[in-house]
């Protein structure tokens, strides 16, 4: 059966909950308790301050759980349920937050100054308490975390639990129910405050305001309030710039707290230093005006009769034609938020006996001259004329020469006399004038004559003519071509709402040059030269040439060397005379030429050996014919005469022909009767550096051949190895060797023959 023990007090951080089923409100959280199972509150006595909460309850016969569910409206941060009395072999079970919470030892409490037996417990391999004894039992669990709700049952073998439970809220402090949304910079507020949970008694809390714009990145303290418990906070708002914006937040310091700012937002004004006005005395149906001036910055103002309602927010509040009922004592009203500063300002109306009139001379156009007038100009009298453009002449009559549109508009006549005024206004219309500032234009014999007016305005109608009977009734014209008959003057009148303009041109038409005649070489082969001309030249005029690839030239007649293929085109001649121009085109053919045919042959040879011809270059396309000693000709490329007899030594030429164009090179061959022993040949020479060696030996051996420059330097060097005693060999040292002379040396039949080489670069 049930034990009993007591609770001593509890500190007082620590909320009782006490009710079986329901809400209620406890440390400001709504607690909400469900029964699980059939629990109970306990109905024993009051010894030890036993339960309130039954759970477990069951009988011997079967077994049965059962407990509750505290469900708190904001987490809190720690609860603590104390079984006051229980029986062996019974098992508490827990649920944080609806999920299975497994215990340890740490949960456990030791406490001092709480009667009976805190041992005999002990947590199982579930994470579950059970108690090992029995007696007077006092075991304290104790959960720290995040709690939104928390079921404690009790698995029941015997009799089941007494149970009481506590919590404690996070530690919080708030701004309460502030009410001063209004305020001016020195106003006294009070802020309410109120907290939650405990604060130590080193406690501060710090009233902060933020800045115009709501945030609190860099606050300013309004007061700080030593303390631990709820209250009012009295403070004094600083100079802080006007603005509707502000918030108060509160910050603690132990523990450390900042709340959420108060979520009214707080104006804040500036007292306001200015100063207000009246332009009286006035005279009835003049001008008058209150207002108000500002020294410290600009506030509302609200002007209102003495004891009347507000007629007015202007800063300067004018009367157009003032009376004698506006006489009297206006109030001002400066007002920026919380502060207020009031002022008063008294208006006097006196009799007004000047009436004048003014006139003038318009509608007018522009460029006219507008003429004003007053009909009061007595002694003592002032006349201010007030234009449009908010200048003002003192004369009565005033002469306005060359007037604008911009001109138009009204014209206020201010009239004094002994303090008094006397207003009229005039409206002068100033019509628009056409603009057609024409200029003269010169063109040459056959182009376009346009004639154009600048003036864009709609509704103008205009009037040309001109030479030969020329007439047309539109702003812009041309005519073209134009010819010496149009030559002349040419006049346009233009008209709008009876404002009428006129100007006149002069055109001149300029003679053209004589045409030129083009000449040129229409065909021609790559790499000849092209020469351009005209057939006749006229003294005092200019002549120059376009054509193909940006090809310019200021002159009458040039030539071009070597053309290239993309010299192909239209080359045009222009004669400039005064401006004026005149051309002729020569079309240009420049064909393609072949290029410069390489040959080589297998000589010297013997009587009755094969002479074998070669051209070293061939060309696709192009035509190649052979020709040389005993009228041998053939188109053959690669020819070979067999059994060759010395008769046919000679110079053998190869003639590249293409579309007319062509070149040619020439080769020398020595057919000899008996084999030339020792007899060895160098070419071609000049050379690019490319270039062969020929010749037959006396035996077979190793050739070594040496070239050095003009200063005996040693450039190139190789052996060459001879078989069937028949040198032949090419040497490539093309872009190797500069442009010069240079000496070759040949090792060969035990002495050395020496060759002079000439090398021309590409």
């Amino acid at each position: 059966m049930v034990m009993c023990c007591c609770n001593i007090a509890m500190g007082q951080t620590y909320n009782n909950i006490s009710h079986s089923s329901g809400s209620q409100t406890i440390a400001n959280l709504s607690v909400n308790v469900t029964s699980v199972g059939a629990p109970g509150m306990y109905p024993g006595g009051s010894f030890c301050n036993i339960g309130p909460y039954q759970i477990g309850a069951g009988t011997t016969s079967a077994s049965k759980s059962s407990g509750y569910t505290y469900t708190f409206s904001r987490a809190v941060k720690e609860v603590r349920f104390q079984i006051n009395a229980s029986e062996p072999g019974e098992v508490i079970s827990v649920k944080l937050n609806g999920v299975n919470y497994s215990l340890s030892s740490s949960n456990i409490g030791s406490f001092a100054n709480l009667c009976g037996i805190t041992t005999g417990n002990a947590i199982n391999t579930n994470g579950q308490l059970y108690f090992t004894s029995g007696g007077n039992i006092n075991t304290q669990i104790r959960i720290i975390d995040s709690i939104k709700s928390i079921t404690i049952t009790d698995i029941d073998t015997v009799g089941g639990s007494v149970m009481s439970v506590d919590f404690v809220t996070d530690t919080m402090v708030e701004i309460n129910n502030y009410v001063d949304t209004i305020l001016c910079v020195g106003d006294t507020v009070d802020i309410p405050y109120r907290i939650a949970g405990y604060f130590s008694p080193g406690n501060q809390f710090i009233f902060q305001l933020s800045d115009k714009n709501g945030s609190f990145a860099s606050p300013t303290v309004l007061t700080t309030v030593s303390g631990s418990y709820s209250g009012i906070a009295s403070a004094i708002i600083p100079v802080v710039l006007p603005s509707d914006a502000y918030r108060i937040r509160v910050v603690s310091t132990s523990p450390v707290y900042v709340s959420k700012p108060f979520a009214v937002n707080i104006a804040i004004g500036q007292m306001p230093v200015a100063v207000i006005y009246n332009t009286g005395p006035a005279c009835v149906n003049n001008f008058a005006q209150i207002g108000y001036s500002n020294f410290s910055h600009f506030t509302e103002v609200r002007w209102s009769r003495w004891g009347g309602a507000v007629f007015s927010k202007l800063q300067h509040h004018p009367f157009q034609h003032v009376q004698f009922s506006d006489s009297g004592l206006y109030v001002a009203e400066m007002q920026d938020y919380g502060c207020v500063v009031r002022d008063t300002t008294r208006l006097r109306i006196k009799p007004n006996p000047l009436i004048v009139t003014a006139i003038n001379n318009s509608p007018l156009c522009a460029g006219d001259t507008l003429k004003l007038q007053a009909n009061l100009d007595t002694a003592g009298v002032i006349n201010v004329w007030l234009k449009p453009d908010g200048n003002t002449d003192t004369l009565a009559s005033l002469q306005l020469p060359n007037i604008t549109e911009k001109d138009s508009g009204r014209y206020v006549l201010i009239t004094r006399q002994d303090g008094c005024l006397g207003f009229d206004t005039v409206k002068a219309v100033i019509k628009h004038r056409p603009e057609i500032v024409l200029e003269d234009i010169s063109i040459c014999f056959g182009d376009a004559l346009r004639l154009q007016a600048k003036d864009t305005a709609s509704g103008i109608v205009y009037m040309w003519s001109g030479p030969s009977g020329f007439t047309a009734s539109v702003r812009d014209t041309v005519i073209s071509p134009a010819y010496f008959t149009r030559k002349g003057a040419y006049t346009l009148r233009a008209s709008l709402n009876g404002c009428t303009a006129t100007d006149t041109l002069i055109a001149d038409i300029r003679p053209l040059p004589l045409q030129p005649v083009a000449m040129a070489d229409t065909a021609l082969c790559a790499g000849g030269d092209l020469q351009l001309g005209i057939k006749e030249k006229i003294a005092g005029t200019g002549y120059s040439w376009s054509g193909p690839s940006g090809f310019s030239a200021q002159v009458t007649d040039t030539l071009i060397r070597h053309v290239a293929a993309t010299a192909t085109g239209r080359y045009i001649v222009t004669a400039l005379l005064d401006g004026c121009t005149s051309a002729d085109t020569a079309n240009v053919l420049v064909k393609r030429a072949p290029q410069k045919p390489v040959i080589s042959s297998n000589g010297p040879i013997a009587k009755g050996g094969t002479l074998m011809l070669k051209i070293d270059n061939l060309e696709s396309g192009i035509n190649y014919s052979w020709r040389g000693p005993a009228g041998f000709a053939t188109s053959i490329l690669a020819p070979e005469i067999k059994n060759a007899e010395s008769w046919q030594s000679g110079m053998y030429v190869l003639v590249a022909a293409l579309d007319k164009c062509q070149d040619s090179t020439s080769l020398q061959v020595q057919i000899s009767d008996e084999a030339d022993t020792g007899n060895i040949v160098l070419y071609p020479n000049p050379n690019n550096g490319d270039f062969y060696l020929k010749g037959i030996l006396h035996k077979d051996q190793l050739a070594e051949i040496k070239i050095t420059n003009d200063a005996g330097q040693v450039v190139y060097r190789t052996s060459v190895p001879v078989a069937d005693k028949k040198l032949y060999h090419n040497v490539r040292l093309r872009g190797a060797l500069a442009s010069g002379i240079y000496m070759l040396k040949l090792w060969v039949d035990g002495d050395y023959k020496v060759f002079k080489l000439v090398v021309k670069r590409d």
